[in-house]
């Protein structure tokens, strides 16, 4: 997902004026700005999924990466990467149940909680066969009606409120700049 971060010239004109600063300053409180920004976008994103998806922040948001794009023209681009890959059933703080194993909105029929290895923390399996081994991990596919409901999950919510945020980072930063 990208969001194009049309920022407005003339509240950052009228913050200018009232900070006597070189380009080079201006230029660095401008990216600590984005920087800021992007992990506001992403915080937000994370919520939301979270809610949707009926997950942990705490699982999605390592699933989650933010990167920033080159500016394009007078546009900024900021990219938030979304990885959907199957979370183990271990992560989910797993419950045995009658019939199997309950872990946040998945059940697996027939699996159970077991330590294989000593050292190890307790997964989620289920036998492949009738006998003792070999045990397969079980894994919580995130289903997503599409792509697209994601992006709008998070771009509704997130794109509210960024421009107050990026003049507040940006004024901030001006003013930490101006007093060096």
């Amino acid at each position: 997902m990208i969001f194009d971060l049309d920022i407005k010239a003339q509240s950052v004109q009228k913050l200018l004026k009232d900070f006597p600063l070189d380009e080079t300053k201006i230029s660095a409180a401008h990216n600590a700005a984005l920087r800021k920004t992007g992990t506001y976008l992403n915080r937000i994103s994370v919520k939301e999924l979270s809610t949707e998806l009926q997950l942990a922040i705490s699982i999605l948001k390592s699933r989650i990466k933010r990167y920033r794009l080159s500016s394009v023209g007078k546009t900024q681009k900021l990219k938030i990467f979304f990885g959907l890959n199957a979370i183990p059933m271990a992560q989910l703080d797993p419950e045995a149940v009658t019939g199997g194993v309950k872990a946040g909105p998945a059940f697996a029929q027939k699996a159970f909680i077991a330590r294989i290895q000593r050292k190890a923390k307790p997964g989620v399996y289920k036998r492949k066969g009738k006998r003792r081994f070999p045990v397969q991990t079980q894994y919580y596919h995130i289903h997503v009606p599409s792509l697209e409901k994601i992006e709008e999950i998070s771009a509704v919510s997130a794109l509210q409120g960024w421009h107050g945020v990026y003049i507040r980072e940006f004024e901030r930063n001006l003013i930490w700049r101006s007093r060096q």
